[in-house]
């Protein structure tokens, strides 16, 4: 007769094995994060370079963002912390003081739930990395909610970015403009600041649904990103519909409200929280 242990095992090993069936074979489930002793060595020098040479209070400083930054900034030192700074400069100014984790990575179920409306949940794309997908909204958002938006955002990109494969070899990003505000905002301008303030290295990065105005206002800002971003970034950016761009992913992969099956993930909170706790903070 089989043990308890046993049969838990044996229960554990049913649960996984139905779980892989509705995976894509060739993409396997993406490794988690362990951090090398190079990669750790290199989030000690930017910490220390933030603390040291750019005068950051280490208060402000969370430790989950400092990883992925690092990171995606190929372990480059200075890199790195220059991109820390720009960011934490320009959540600051939508009332986010601090990066650190227990500040910008804790929110209540409901009110994220509202405040990810503006995202789509999708599945992996044809190389195994996260799909962020920004479908926008109607109407723009209040200030007075500015950064609770801005927190839900980090949240949302940190968790995009909690798997081995996301962080080191970066993701696919796609915005539906079709959803764009009718009209502007006062704060527009400092929230997408804050977005491209965010540390990221997209393989991809699609623009759907724009109108032939919209893509010449979307030159121009290119064009002036040009000289902060390296033109083997701006190279990725391309214009597409909103039917090309779902077709360059799995359709198990693209989002539900385009027709997609979304990863089969059915709750943004609960994935996003889930992977938020599976991203590991480094021991420095």
């Amino acid at each position: 007769m089989a043990t308890t242990t046993q049969l838990e095992t044996n229960n554990a090993i049913g649960d996984i094995a139905k779980k892989m069936e509705k995976l894509d074979v060739a993409h396997p489930p993406p490794p988690p994060i362990s951090y090398s002793n190079e990669e750790l060595e290199a989030m000690r020098q930017v910490r220390q370079n933030l603390i040291e040479v750019r005068k950051i209070d280490p208060s402000r400083i969370g430790l989950k963002t400092l990883a992925l930054t690092t990171i995606v900034a190929k372990l480059r030192v200075d890199d790195a912390a220059k991109k820390y700074v720009t960011y934490l400069k320009a959540v600051d100014k939508c009332g986010v003081p601090s990066l650190r984790d227990d500040e910008v990575l804790n929110m209540s179920h409901a009110a994220l739930e509202e405040r990810l409306n503006s995202y789509a949940i999708c599945g992996r794309d044809g190389e195994g990395r996260s799909i962020m997908w920004v479908k926008g909204q109607k109407e723009p958002y209040p200030e007075e909610i500015e950064a609770q938006v801005v927190k839900a955002a980090i949240m949302y990109h940190t968790a995009i970015h909690a798997d081995a494969i996301s962080l080191r070899n970066g993701i696919t990003f796609i915005v539906d403009t079709s959803n764009k505000p009718a009209r502007k905002a006062k704060n527009d301008q400092k929230l997408q600041k804050t977005w491209q303030a965010m540390p990221m290295r997209p393989q991809a990065i699609l623009i759907a649904g724009a109108s032939f105005p919209l893509r010449i206002i979307i030159n121009t800002l290119i064009g002036v990103a040009s000289l902060f971003t390296k033109q083997k970034v701006l190279d990725r950016i391309k214009f597409v519909s909103a039917a090309d761009a779902f077709d360059s992913i799995p359709k198990e992969s693209a989002p539900t409200y385009l027709g997609g099956e979304g990863g089969n993930i059915k709750d943004i909170v609960k994935w996003t929280k889930d992977r938020l706790d599976g991203f590991p903070v480094p021991i420095l």
